[in-house]
């Protein structure tokens, strides 16, 4: 992630990762050349029906989302499913949402 606290994706190979204590960080050079993917798989702890999520609260997945114009897909357990969840107006919702039961559409 960038410092304006966006994301950003990079091609890359393993050549091209450092290994830190906590972490992998990519070369310099790699984070020049940025792509956009097709499609996203977005991870949260909750969803409902109407493929709305919750993250963790900072919000880089919805930044990405609200400019992304690929496919979204969430990726849960069926356990997170919730009645109804308590969204923002900057909350962006989901193309799909697999869990391991069923997907969501």
């Amino acid at each position: 992630m960038n410092e304006d606290l966006s994301m950003s994706y990079h091609p890359i190979k393993l050549k091209d990762l450092l290994s830190q204590k906590h972490s992998l960080v990519l070369l310099d050079e790699v984070r020049e050349t940025t792509i956009g993917p097709d499609i996203i798989l977005v991870p949260g702890l909750g969803f409902n029906k109407k493929l709305e999520r919750i993250g963790r609260g900072k919000g880089y997945f919805d930044r990405f989302l609200e400019k992304f114009e690929g496919i979204s897909i969430g990726i849960f357990y069926e356990c997170q499913l919730c009645d109804e969840l308590f969204v923002e107006a900057t909350d962006q919702k989901l193309n799909y949402i697999v869990t391991e039961k069923n997907v969501y559409h």
